[in-house]
């Protein structure tokens, strides 16, 4: 990300910041916010949690459920007020990690972090 923001104008690349992506690749997302604020248009608001070494080794982690997982999401809303970001974020979950929820309880448990947890209004 930082090799192709920095060799193209900030005119014709802008940016849409996957925060878990981000994360799995070995990125701080909030500091992602902070460096491309200027070139930030929309967000992917998500988790992911490594999985065991015995785990599938072509996808060695799994999406989860806000706060669930290795995304330090206060950093990432922090980096977000201090940049003063008036985009979209799009709050996601590719999978329902736990097959015994539905996709509208997962998608509960993300809303009732947002709200308890960093004082976002859903």
């Amino acid at each position: 990300m930082d090799r192709i923001l920095h060799a193209a104008d900030p005119r014709d690349a802008k940016l849409e910041l996957d925060v878990a992506y981000d994360c799995r690749g070995g990125g701080d997302p909030g500091k992602a916010i902070e460096k491309y604020s200027d070139r930030l248009l929309f967000l992917h608001i998500k988790d992911v949690e490594p999985l065991s070494d015995t785990a599938d080794a072509k996808r060695p982690y799994r999406f989860v459920e806000l706060g669930r997982g290795k995304v330090d999401l206060p950093a990432v809303f922090d980096a977000l007020h201090k940049v003063n970001f008036r985009g979209w974020a799009i709050v996601e979950l590719d999978v329902v990690p736990d097959k015994t929820r539905t996709p509208k309880e997962a998608g509960a448990i993300s809303k009732k972090y947002l709200e308890e947890k960093l004082g976002v209004t859903v």
